[in-house]
């Protein structure tokens, strides 16, 4: 587990989920694209989302991307 992901996902990006068409939930972090799970629950869907969304930062990391900071919908 990265230290410096955990630390990215302190800040207050747009965690998301709703209710899939064909049942269960769908779970996304808005800022990171192509972050997203499925769970039965939406409790299942963001905590599967939490171990996705650090490997999505390590891999972008990894590649030297930038990681994008938190929309401001002020």
């Amino acid at each position: 587990m990265s230290k410096v992901a955990e630390d990215v996902l302190k800040k207050p990006y747009h965690w998301v989920v709703v209710p899939d068409e064909s049942g269960g939930f769908c779970a996304s972090i808005m800022e990171f694209p192509g972050c997203l799970c499925e769970g039965e629950s939406g409790v299942e869907a963001l905590e599967k989302l939490r171990i996705v969304a650090i490997a999505w930062i390590d891999a972008v990391i990894e590649q030297g991307w930038r990681i994008p900071e938190p929309r401001s919908d002020s």
